[in-house]
């Protein structure tokens, strides 16, 4: 299944967008592969939720979302998504955080603040943290 076929509409999808680029610039590198990534998820949600107007460019959702820090990104995102958003939420950062063949501490620090927020208890973080 397509990553913007799990949620429902355009808002969810804006809340997911930031949350995933804000793991891409975790570990203070952008590689290819997670522009390609973010850029498809971009069109495809744009195509299926069309919103009047919207136009904007990856390098114009990426400027705003990097003038936010990740608490604010948390916080928006946590406001619009429901329990079960969330979790795909965490599933689609994984997958943003692995894409390149590994997991930077940076990346793993994100997913913890992400989950904590999220409403997730600590142990159980840690634990699945150490997996990977």
């Amino acid at each position: 299944m397509n990553p913007t076929q799990r949620f429902q509409n355009a808002e969810l999808t804006g809340a997911i967008i930031p949350l995933l680029i804000r793991m891409m610039v975790a570990d203070g590198k952008i590689m290819k592969n997670e522009i390609q990534s973010l850029s498809v998820m971009i069109e495809e949600s744009s195509a299926e939720f069309p919103r009047p107007g919207l136009g904007i460019s990856l390098s114009e959702i990426l400027t705003k979302v990097l003038k936010k820090t990740d608490e604010e990104v948390i916080s928006e995102s946590l406001d619009i998504l429901k329990k079960e958003e969330r979790e795909e939420a965490l599933l689609l950062l994984f997958g943003m955080a692995g894409i390149d063949g590994s997991f930077h501490k940076k990346e793993k620090d994100f997913i913890s603040k992400v989950q904590l927020a999220f409403g997730y208890d600590k142990s159980k973080i840690d634990g699945v943290l150490d997996l990977i």
